[in-house]
């Protein structure tokens, strides 16, 4: 029997997607680093990426009609799967950087509502299409089994996977708003008068603010009172005398030593001045955990926006009763069929950054990038201990 190129480009990125992405599975269930809310939502991507290859590896073998129509209501459910936990994954990403990693894995379960919730009801939505008008809609589309009918096709895939798209972009730019408004706050707090030279005055005995930070380390200043006093300290000391030979004999409370003069201190000039030298504190740009996420996030949904261009431009020509060009149909069928390649490799990519540094010779980079990520200061890092 002979293919497509259309056919064989599904069939050779299938073969590719099965193996890497049942990789992925076995990294994360097999891995105790990887025992992590991200990491099972890459592998329930990485499930609806095989189920998907599957489809497209078995549909050439498999001619019959019946056979085709059920296949193409099953892909129908995992490929609008991919759909959503890649743009779940985005979501997740959100809410850690918005709320914090403890409140974006606490939804866990609603992310399994909306990833296998969602293609459900469209492939529900064909198949009552089907029972009330009465015509097939899954089956043949001439190159695999999905959608027969083009317009249908549109409703049930293609206005979701664009409200999708755009849901991903509208994420992105108000993470990195966010990010941008932390990078203006830090760069404020750094140019600020008088907050670079805190250190250096509480290290010279300088004033800070409105009060005076004596040195630990000039003995010389110990003794010196902090504030004056009208009467000197033999007055002071023969005033308290006095008042002890008047107390009474039989009186056991212990009278109460008076502190002296030279050794009195005013805590809250201490503690104020303390505070101020204090390091700034944690934002989303010293979190390498955050970062981790991000640029696992990042990629996943770039590759994702990049990667469903070309299909829905066809669909867009197709719906409007434009011939697409045979150039243009091969590149929708080889983009679209490589998306589990690409998550697959994301994966390894951000999870084993550290390995493929030193196995590429970089191993002194490497070091340096997990001595960043320890201090937390890295960018990716090993990605798999922060995320």
């Amino acid at each position: 029997m002979s293919y497509s190129s259309q056919q064989l480009a599904l069939i050779t990125a299938g073969a590719f997607t099965i193996p890497i992405n049942l990789g992925v599975i076995a990294c994360v269930t097999f891995t105790t680093k990887f025992h992590k809310v991200l990491y099972y939502m890459q592998v329930c991507l990485a499930v609806s990426e095989i189920i998907c290859a599957i489809d497209w590896t078995i549909i050439a073998g498999f001619p019959s009609a019946s056979f085709c129509q059920a296949v193409g209501t099953w892909h129908e459910v995992f490929l609008n799967s991919t759909v959503c936990w890649t743009v779940l994954i985005s979501v997740h990403c959100y809410v850690t950087v918005m709320k914090g990693a403890m409140i974006a894995d606490s939804y866990w379960w609603y992310y399994h509502v909306y990833g296998w919730g969602l293609p459900l009801l469209l492939m529900a939505i064909g198949l009552i299409v089907q029972r009330v008008q009465g015509f097939t809609v899954f089956g043949s589309t001439g190159v695999y089994c999905w959608i027969k009918d083009k317009n249908y096709r549109v409703y049930l895939f293609y206005v979701e996977l664009w409200i999708h798209i755009i849901a991903v972009v509208v994420l992105y730019c108000l993470i990195f708003k966010k990010v941008l408004s932390a990078m203006t706050k830090v760069s404020t707090m750094s140019g600020a008068p008088g907050t670079s030279s805190v250190a250096q005055d509480a290290k010279d005995g300088g004033q800070i603010g409105a009060f005076s930070l004596p040195p630990s380390r000039k003995s010389s200043q110990i003794s010196t009172p902090v504030f004056k006093r009208k009467d000197s300290a033999q007055t002071i000391q023969r005033k308290n005398s006095q008042k002890l030979d008047r107390r009474d004999s039989n009186d056991e409370e212990p009278p109460v030593p008076l502190p002296s003069p030279a050794f009195t201190r005013r805590p809250s000039a201490l503690i104020t001045a303390i505070s101020a030298i204090k390091p700034p504190k944690q934002t989303i740009l010293n979190d390498s955990r955050i970062k981790a996420i991000l640029f696992r996030a990042v990629l996943i949904a770039g590759g994702f926006i990049v990667m469903w261009t070309p299909p829905t431009t066809g669909r867009l020509m197709q719906y409007f009763n434009i011939t697409i060009p045979d150039w243009l149909a091969l590149w929708m069928t080889v983009s679209f069929s490589m998306m589990g390649i690409w998550n697959a490799f994301v994966f390894f990519l951000t999870s084993y950054w550290n390995e493929i540094v030193g196995v590429l010779g970089l191993k002194k980079s490497g070091e340096s990038a997990r001595k960043e990520s320890t201090n937390g200061g890295g960018t990716t890092g090993d990605a798999s201990d922060r995320v």
